[in-house]
C-alpha cells in the first residue's frame, strides 16, 4: 500500500498550458529535423514523455499541431509587435513604424523556425492553417492602418499614393484618399493599382472610370453625381426604392422632369435651335462599345451639347483613352456633329446629304433681315454656278463628282463657313 502511494507521488504533475507547450515544443523539433510527412503522433508523444491520452486531451490530430504551433508563434510575434506600437505617442505612423519594426525583429530572431513552417504551408492541402495566421496578423495590423486612413498623415511633401486592389473601394472613398497627397507645392500622383488578371465587375469599372473623367479641381459634385447613378436611385416622386434614373442617368432624368414640371405648369419650355442633320451615314455609339446604356446616353448628351470643336475633341479623346479606338459609325458621328458646330454660324436650318448632292436650308427669316449674309451666299454661288445652285427658297443645292463622304461634308462645311463668315 505504501509502495503504491509512494509511486503515485513520484509523479511530475504539469499544469495543461505546460503540458501543451511541451508537446508543441517535442513537435517544432521534430518537424525542424525530419520534416512534416516523416513525423507521426507517436515520434511526438515519445519526444514530449506524454501518454497518448494526454496528447489527445490537446490535439485532436495532427494538424492541430501545427495550427497550434501557429497560434503560439503569432501570439508571440504580437507581443512584440504591441510592445514596439506602445512606445509612441499615439501617432497612427508611429504605430505603423512601431508595427513593422517589431515585426522584423521578431522576424530576425525566429527565422529557422519560420523557415520550416514556410515549407509546410507550401504543402498543398495548409491553406487553411496559413489563412489563420494571415487573418491573426491583420487583426493587429488593420486597426492601424485603419487609423491613417481616418485621421490622415500630416506629412505636406508626400507626393505620391498606391492604392493596391482599388476596384474594392468606393468612390467617395478613392477621391479621398487621392485629396491626401498634393497638399504643398509639388506636383503629386496618385496610383489606383487593380488586378490584370481578372475580369473587374461593371460597378468597379463605372467608379475608375468617373475618377478618370473627374480629376480636375473642383471635381466633388460630378463624382457625387456620378456615385448616385452608380449606387441607383429611388422614384423621386413616387415611394418605391428604384426607378428609371439609372438606365437615363441622372442629368437626363433631372432634365426630363424639369421638362414634365414645366409642361404641367403650362410653361414654355425653351430649346436651343439646333441645325438638322440628315445623312445617310451610320453614326451611334455602339453597344459593343459602351455596353452600359445609362453611360452611353450621357456621352450622346455631352457630343450633342458641345457648342465648340475643342469641346468636341475633348470628349472624342476622352472616350478613346476610356473605351479604345473609336468604331467607324462613332467616328462618323462625331464628324457629323464638327460639321454642325461649323455651319452653325451661318443661319442654316437643314443640311440634308444625297449620295453626291449636299442641300443646305438657309433660315429665310433672317436672310431677309441680314442683307450681309444674304449677299455673302448670292456671291458664294456665283462663283461656281454649275456646282452650286440657289434655290427661291433659299436653299443651296450643291453637287459632288465623288459620293459624299464624313470627312466631304466636314470639308465642304470648313470652306462654306469661311466664304460667308471669314471672320
Amino acid at each position: 500500500m505504501s509502495e503504491t502511494g509512494t509511486k503515485r507521488d513520484s509523479r511530475v504533475r504539469m499544469a495543461p498550458a505546460v503540458r501543451r507547450d511541451l508537446i508543441l515544443d517535442a513537435a517544432q523539433a521534430l518537424f525542424m529535423v525530419r520534416g512534416w510527412d516523416a513525423v507521426t503522433i507517436a515520434d511526438v508523444q515519445e519526444a514530449a514523455g506524454i501518454s497518448r491520452g494526454g496528447f489527445y486531451h490537446h490535439f485532436a490530430a495532427k494538424e492541430d499541431l501545427l495550427s497550434g504551433l501557429i497560434a503560439r508563434m503569432t501570439e508571440q510575434a504580437m507581443q512584440t509587435t504591441e510592445a514596439a506600437m506602445s512606445q509612441n505617442n499615439g501617432d497612427a505612423l508611429v504605430q505603423l513604424n512601431g508595427l513593422l519594426d517589431g515585426a522584423a525583429q521578431w522576424t530576425a530572431d525566429n527565422v529557422n523556425e519560420l523557415r520550416g513552417l514556410v515549407q509546410i504551408f507550401s504543402r498543398p492541402g495548409n491553406e487553411i492553417p496559413y489563412r489563420r495566421i494571415c487573418d491573426a496578423e491583420a487583426a493587429v495590423v488593420m486597426p492601424v492602418l485603419k487609423a491613417i486612413i481616418e485621421s490622415g498623415i500630416d506629412i505636406p511633401s508626400a507626393n505620391t499614393m498606391i492604392v493596391d486592389r482599388a476596384d474594392t473601394y468606393g468612390l467617395s472613398q478613392l477621391h479621398q484618399l487621392r485629396g491626401r497627397i498634393g497638399r504643398s507645392d509639388k506636383k503629386a500622383y496618385a496610383y489606383f493599382m487593380v488586378p490584370h488578371d481578372r475580369l473587374l465587375s461593371s460597378i468597379a469599372t463605372k467608379r475608375l472610370r468617373a475618377l478618370q473623367t473627374y480629376a480636375d479641381i473642383g471635381a466633388g459634385f460630378s463624382l457625387a453625381t456620378s456615385d448616385l447613378e452608380i449606387r441607383g436611385s429611388g422614384d423621386i416622386l413616387g415611394a418605391e426604392q428604384s426607378g428609371h434614373i439609372g438606365n437615363i442617368g441622372l442629368e437626363l432624368y433631372m432634365e426630363l422632369l424639369q421638362e414634365a414640371i414645366a409642361e404641367l405648369k403650362h410653361e414654355t419650355v425653351s430649346h436651343k435651335q439646333l441645325i438638322e442633320m440628315q445623312t445617310p451615314f451610320h453614326t451611334n455609339i455602339p453597344e459593343s462599345y459602351i455596353p452600359d446604356t445609362g453611360t452611353r446616353l450621357k456621352y450622346y448628351k455631352r457630343l450633342s451639347n458641345a457648342s465648340k470643336t475643342e469641346v468636341l475633341d475633348t470628349i472624342a479623346e476622352e472616350l478613346q483613352d476610356l473605351y479604345g479606338l473609336h468604331p467607324e459609325s462613332l467616328t462618323n458621328l462625331i464628324t457629323i456633329l464638327e460639321s454642325r458646330i461649323t455651319l452653325s454660324k451661318i443661319s442654316l436650318n437643314q443640311v440634308k446629304v444625297g449620295k453626291k448632292l449636299i442641300t443646305l436650308s438657309f433660315n429665310r427669316d433672317e436672310l431677309e433681315q441680314n442683307t450681309s449674309l444674304r449677299d455673302k451666299l448670292i456671291g458664294f454661288c456665283m462663283q461656281r454656278p454649275k456646282v452650286y445652285k440657289m434655290n427661291p427658297d433659299f436653299s443651296v443645292q450643291c453637287k459632288f463628282a465623288e459620293i459624299v463622304e464624313p470627312s466631304t461634308l466636314l470639308d465642304f462645311s470648313k470652306h462654306i463657313a469661311q466664304q460667308m463668315d471669314p471672320c
